[in-house]
C-alpha cells in the first residue's frame, strides 16, 4: 500500500482557519516548485494563486472545490476543527495533482476512431514524443506496470505490435 502511495505523487498543504500554510509533503513542494521555481515559498504562492481563482464566499463552504492553476489541479476541502477558545474554525486540507491540458480537436477525432481513452491518447503523445515507459511514467506521474498496460491497450486498439507503427498511425 505504501509503494502505491509513493508512486502517486498527491500532494497535500494543509491550511488553518486564515488560509495560510501550516504544513505539506514533498509531493506539494516538487509540484509548486515546478510552477512557481523564481518563489522562496513555492507552496504557498501556489496557494494563494488558486484560492484567488475562487469567488471568497465559497471558500468556506462545507463541500470540497476544485480548481486548476498552471498545471496543477487543486482540491480544497474544508474541515472544521476546535479553535483555542472552544470555537469551532474552518480548516482546509488541499490536495495537488499534475494537470493534463484537454486533448486538440485532431487528438479527439483520433481517440475516437481507435476507441481510445483519454489516458492512453495521453500516453499515446509522449509515444510520439520518444519517451520510454519509464519516462511516461514519470511524466504522468503513474507507475511503470500501468504504462505498460496502457500500452498493451493501445497496440491492441490499433491492431499494431511496436510503437514505430504507432507514431505512423498518428503522423497526419
Amino acid at each position: 500500500y505504501m509503494d502505491t502511495m509513493r508512486q502517486i505523487p498527491v500532494g497535500v498543504v494543509m491550511l488553518n482557519h486564515c488560509q495560510q500554510v501550516v504544513s505539506s509533503n514533498e509531493a506539494a513542494y516538487e509540484l509548486c516548485k515546478n510552477m512557481f521555481p523564481h518563489k522562496l515559498q513555492p507552496v504557498a504562492h501556489a496557494v494563494r494563486t488558486a484560492l484567488s481563482r475562487l469567488p471568497a464566499q465559497r471558500v468556506s463552504t462545507t463541500s470540497y472545490l476544485e480548481t486548476v492553476a498552471g498545471q496543477i489541479y487543486f482540491k480544497i476541502v474544508p474541515f472544521i476543527v476546535p479553535g483555542p477558545h472552544g470555537q469551532l474554525e474552518n480548516h482546509y486540507a488541499v490536495y495537488l495533482t499534475p494537470h493534463t491540458p484537454q486533448s486538440s480537436p485532431l487528438h479527439t477525432a483520433s481517440a475516437g476512431q481507435y476507441n481510445l481513452t483519454e489516458r492512453e491518447m495521453e500516453v499515446v503523445d509522449l509515444v510520439i514524443a520518444g519517451l520510454n515507459n519509464k519516462e511516461i511514467a514519470e511524466k504522468l506521474f503513474i507507475s511503470s506496470h500501468t504504462v505498460k498496460t496502457h500500452m498493451e491497450n493501445i497496440f491492441k486498439k490499433l491492431g499494431v505490435d511496436r510503437r514505430a507503427a504507432i507514431i505512423h498511425k498518428f503522423d497526419h
